[in-house]
């Protein structure tokens, strides 16, 4: 063992070029594979450290109508108890509501927690989260009560001690803080800065927390160990037309129960919130980096397979001495694993330097040395294992097959083959880079096209100020006595929710249909058209305060319910709506999710959440001309203000990232792809001094000789780029289905993928061409 790893040592150590190439392309292949490894093992981790996850399920509601079925995770209050009151083998039921950011005041300064929840009391007995200070069985079972976890206590109170401080939230309810939560795992789909007794709730009179609405609050239930989930599902029928479905039966509507398993929701989720993770992400990315790790193989592979005429003489000598065919393949491969160990060392080097980049990127924390992470690390050996034995079997195999005979008479088997693979794994090597980088510049031609898309308004100069609850009913005055004399305002208009990110829907009977319909509605005031720059096509405005009850629909909503010019059409609701105008369609939801039926109103049941201002002026400056103007209206309320571009940018965070994780595994794979052909043209040019010196002689010129030898090499980049255009249009076209607007693939992209990695493969090796070609003649070949 000693002899072999003093021999491996040296083979090593005699080649510094061939092998920093080969130790630094295995290190980057390596960093890729245990980056995604890590990122996979952190998806795949999700939930599991809840002691009670197998006995834990979500409850999803599925509303069913003749239209078809739309699925959801928030569903009414009432829903949980009463299937514990049913059903003993729920043990117990916690409720928790979506995440908000409030502001909260604590001694004498406000402060925003961006993740605020209400829970039930069983909220800590029924999930593993660290209660650090505080009772579990009583820190949210009391109104008014919060826990906050360990940074947001930090960042209300400091260093000083926080049981038992009072907090202000929103300008108006006061809260006892009455627990500490240790901060929360990057792996928990439940997500929470400060959680909020969920029995006060029940103190706002105006909230639906019966059956009959309210289908915001996310219920799990915790079942009896073994208990059969099947039992409970076969019961629900009839527990169903008990309590909802028996009077809305005539409605054509009605409701059915699903229960998920709790380790199920973040990659398996029946419901697409949009707040798990993604599988399709997932297979995506363990793809690419599997694809740079056999880039990385393959310049191991093309350089040892290049330079076997260097060790062919040893095979001859080992096997004159009686080593067996067997023997030598196991040391072949073994100095492959040796150097698959040392690249380890580097790949974890620059697992540190790409760490931040990383985590900001993937919300991963990139902990591989972290407890529980046995596995993981188990991962990442065999994943070393497996890049030295793939890189090293071709070698080891063709090395060990060489006739002593032959090799100590000079030969070194099929010169054929020899000459042939390492420039079939160029040709490999570049297809991957290539299918890789038009990829890329398929995607981010898509993110330019959705981000400069006219979505139907005008969203520039555009702020949006939230208006809480209590702040709803002082609007009109505030903008009418303050907006107005601003200079700056250009105009200004009330919504329920600013669009660009989507609108809520609600339950609606169009005229001419028997059946109650789900449709988006958006509250707004008479100035809402003219402040965002939207056409009305048809009828009339709305007119703040006499249309009460009258509405405005879009384009796409006239065009599926038979809205017509002169025609009279009728909504019901509450009461009877009518329709008194048609709008242009504009892009209410994120543009990769097309234009759907919209509803306009003057009086929404969520009030007016938001005000948009259009401004003429800065941005910056406006915003501090408006808060001043708040300030004097609403003293001490937070002042929430930001730009409508800004709001609608954060639909297509999650595209833009996937985008920049996507560019960083590129960039990796062209330089390792680059890095092994620098190898191999330094082996091929060592190879041919004295074909090049006897060129010399017969006077062809050093730049002949240089244009000569890159564009064989080039030829292999090309016939990469052509092989990489099926599998590209394959794989993109069904990327891009998933927008509703997208760009189209055309030979431009591949045309520019061709470009790019033709002039990165010529700068690679024109200079070592340059530098063989220029070499005196007479030295070559005077051996000869």
């Amino acid at each position: 063992m000693q002899h072999f790893f003093r021999h491996t040592f040296r083979l090593y150590i005699r080649n510094p070029f061939y092998t920093i190439i080969n130790v630094t392309g295995l290190a980057i292949g390596l960093a890729a594979g245990i980056a995604i490894l890590a990122y996979i093992y952190g998806e795949l981790s999700f939930d599991r450290f809840h002691t009670n996850r197998h006995d834990i399920y979500r409850v999803n509601m599925t509303a069913v109508s003749p239209d078809g079925s739309f699925g959801s995770c928030t569903i009414p209050a009432a829903v949980g108890p009463s299937l514990q009151e049913q059903f003993p083998g729920i043990v117990s039921v916690t409720r928790t509501t979506q995440a908000q950011e409030s502001f909260f005041e604590a001694g004498g300064k406000i402060t925003e927690i961006s993740k605020v929840c209400y829970a039930d009391s069983g909220f800590f007995r029924d999930f593993s989260f660290v209660l650090e200070e505080g009772d579990i069985n009583t820190a949210l079972s009391g109104i008014f009560s919060i826990v906050l976890t360990r940074s947001s206590a930090r960042k209300l109170f400091g260093d000083e001690p926080a049981i038992g401080k009072v907090l202000k939230m929103n300008n108006r309810d006061q809260f006892t803080v009455t627990g500490i939560a240790g901060d929360l795992p990057y792996n928990s789909s439940l997500q929470f800065d400060a959680l909020i007794s969920f029995s006060t709730l029940y103190q706002d009179k105006s909230l639906f927390m019966d059956w009959n609405g309210g289908n915001q609050y996310i219920t799990f239930i915790r079942t009896q160990q073994g208990f059969s989930i099947a039992s409970l599902e076969s019961a629900l029928p009839a527990f169903l037309d008990e309590k909802i479905n028996r009077s809305i039966r005539e409605s054509g509507w009605q409701y059915k129960l699903g229960f998920e398993p709790l380790s199920n929701i973040h990659l398996h989720s029946l419901v697409n919130d949009g707040s798990g993770g993604n599988l399709s992400n997932i297979r995506i990315f363990s793809g690419i980096a599997l694809l740079i790790l056999l880039i990385a193989c393959f310049n191991f592979t093309s350089l040892a397979t290049a330079r076997a005429m260097i060790r062919n003489r040893e095979t001859g000598i080992r096997k004159v001495a009686g080593a067996s065919r067997c023997m030598l393949i196991r040391q072949f491969i073994a100095e492959a694993l040796v150097l698959s160990f040392a690249a380890l060392l580097l790949a974890l080097f620059i697992i540190e330097l790409i760490r931040p980049w990383y985590s900001a990127v993937t919300g991963n924390p990139l902990a591989l040395y972290a407890a529980g992470g046995m596995p993981l690390m188990l991962g990442i050996i065999l994943l070393v294992v497996f890049a030295g034995v793939l890189a090293g079997a071709y070698p080891a195999f063709y090395l060990a097959s060489f006739m002593p005979v032959d090799v100590l008479k000079g030969g070194s088997g099929s010169v054929k083959v020899r000459a042939m693979l390492p420039k079939v794994l160029v040709v490999i090597q570049f297809a991957i880079s290539a299918g890789l980088v038009a990829s890329l510049l398929l995607m981010f031609g898509q993110i330019r096209y959705i981000s400069s898309f006219d979505k139907g308004y005008r969203s520039d100069n555009l702020l949006v100020v939230r208006v809480s609850d209590e702040n709803d009913k002082n609007m009109p005055a505030f903008a009418g006595n303050s907006l107005g004399g601003l200079p700056f305002v250009e105009s200004w208009t009330a919504v329920s929710s600013p669009p660009g990110a989507g609108v809520p829907a609600n339950g609606y009977l169009p005229e001419g249909r028997d059946e109650v319909v789900m449709i988006n509605v958006l509250g707004v005031d008479s100035a809402f058209l003219k402040t965002m720059g939207i056409r009305l096509i048809a009828g009339r405005n709305l007119t703040s305060g006499n249309d009460s009850i009258s509405f405005l629909v879009n384009e796409s909503y006239a065009q599926r319910y038979g809205v017509t010019p002169g025609s009279i059409h009728h909504i019901r609701r509450s009461a009877k709506h009518p329709v008194i105008g048609v709008v242009q369609d504009f892009n209410f939801h994120p543009v990769y999710t097309g234009v759907e039926p919209l509803i306009f109103t003057t009086r929404p049941e969520e009030g007016f959440n938001a005000l948009l201002i259009r401004v003429n002026t800065d941005l910056q400056s406006a915003r501090a001309g408006l808060e001043n103007e708040w300030q004097k209206h609403f003293p001490g309320e937070p002042f929430v203000c930001y730009p409508l571009d800004t709001y609608i940018a954060g639909t297509y965070q999650h595209i833009n990232r996937f985008a920049q994780l996507f560019s960083g595994f590129t960039i990796l794979a062209i330089v390792v792809a680059c890095m092994g052909l620098l190898g191999l043209s330094a082996v091929i040019l060592q190879q041919r001094r004295r074909q090049f010196g006897i060129r010399r002689i017969l006077g062809a010129s050093p730049f002949s000789l240089t244009l000569r030898e890159t564009a064989g090499f080039s030829l292999l980049v090309m016939i990469g780029n052509l092989l990489a255009v099926v599998p590209v249009w394959l794989f993109m076209s069904e990327w891009l289905a998933d927008f509703a607007y997208h760009i189209n693939i055309t030979a431009a992209t591949f045309l520019l993928t061709a470009a790019i990695t033709l002039l990165v493969a010529f700068l690679t090796i024109a200079w070592q061409s340059w530098s063989a070609s220029k070499l005196n003649p007479v030295e070559v070949i005077k051996y000869e």
